[in-house]
């Protein structure tokens, strides 16, 4: 929970989310609750109707962003669960809101893209006139780890001078610093964790290891496709929280002494972070009244005999139809449209 607040109140998360089609913040708060949910209740005998809500949580969060896949294995886990203790109304109903997720995850991007796994060009086998080319699709995913690394520093001729292992330094010059800390926290947390588990000989329960796992293997999926912090939270977040000197969630002792210590300090580092993120983010005038989008210039154009409108940046202020890139990204998929595009 203490992590959620900061989330909550991270300007990173909560710009991109006002401002942004991605919806990265969503997503990490369905994350933060599963490892929540999951860790509460997995070793608790006696009660697994909310790992119902696991299941709602994993399902949501895959349906809205794919890049959420590693927590499936903890679905398949918790079905085991259910499978093992006999719960069969609890067994199907979970596959039926994995069934309805993934309907709904391969209907969204197969009428987007013509690809079900979108960017991924896997389970290529949707035939449909306005599928994109696999080249293009290939693009658009180097594009998005091209700009995590750059940010707003990105333009083609950098993204293609990026290799392994130099783009990590440059990656590295534009995380801001109070994210710096975080991502700097993680390895040290987990040596120290090794090595309390190493001296007591004692090991953390399965659904630790499970948790744990699925973490870092999110943590790894998302540094290698595209390392922005605003994409990873929702497993950066966790995988540092399992590896902190205290018990888990559902065996926490919240009034003793190092629990209010560590919850005092937690919350200060979030004031911190948010009187940093107001001073750098922030002119003094937007505390008041906010600057909303960038008013740009429109223009009326011909696009294959059918009138458009052309902005450089946002349709937002623009009459329909509006494109805010060349005619030569227009390509009918008929002669009027009503029967959409095809993409170039």
């Amino acid at each position: 929970l203490l992590l959620l607040a900061f989330t909550l109140l991270s300007w990173t998360q909560l710009r991109l989310t006002a401002a942004s089609a991605s919806p990265d913040f969503i997503v990490t708060i369905y994350l933060l609750a599963l490892f929540w949910l999951y860790l509460s209740y997995a070793q608790t005998p006696s009660t697994f109707h909310p790992l119902l809500f696991c299941i709602l949580f994993i399902a949501t969060a895959i349906a809205t962003k794919l890049s959420a896949a590693p927590i499936a294995l903890i679905a398949a886990v918790i079905l085991a669960i259910f499978i093992k203790k006999g719960f069969r109304k609890l067994f199907y109903a979970s596959l039926l809101a994995a069934g309805l997720a993934a309907i709904i995850l391969m209907t969204k991007n197969g009428i987007a893209s013509g690809f079900l796994f979108y960017p991924m060009t896997m389970a290529d086998i949707l035939q449909a006139d306005w599928k994109m080319d696999t080249a293009i699709v290939n693009d658009f995913r180097k594009y998005i780890f091209d700009y995590a690394i750059l940010s707003d520093t990105y333009n083609p001729s950098a993204a293609e001078a990026l290799s392994f292992p130099g783009w990590i330094k440059i990656w590295w010059a534009q995380v801001s610093f109070p994210d710096k800390l975080i991502l700097a926290s993680i390895p040290p947390a987990m040596a120290l964790n090794l090595i309390r588990v190493i001296r007591k000989k004692k090991s953390h329960p399965t659904s630790w290891w499970i948790a744990f796992f699925v973490c870092f293997t999110g943590v790894m999926v998302w540094f290698v496709n595209a390392p922005a912090f605003r994409f990873g939270t929702g497993f950066l977040f966790p995988l540092l929280f399992l590896n902190l000197p205290w018990d888990l969630p559902g065996k926490m002792k919240p009034y003793s002494s190092f629990a209010r210590t560590s919850s005092v300090m937690l919350f200060l580092a979030v004031g911190v972070y948010s009187v940093f993120r107001l001073t750098a983010d922030f002119k003094p005038e937007q505390y008041i009244y906010p600057a909303g989008l960038t008013k740009h210039p429109v223009m009326q154009v011909e696009c294959e005999g059918k009138t458009f409108m052309q902005t450089e940046q946002f349709c937002g202020f623009a009459n329909l139809p509006c494109i805010h890139t060349s005619c030569d990204r227009i390509k009918y998929r008929g002669g009027s449209l009503r029967e959409g595009f095809r993409a170039r």
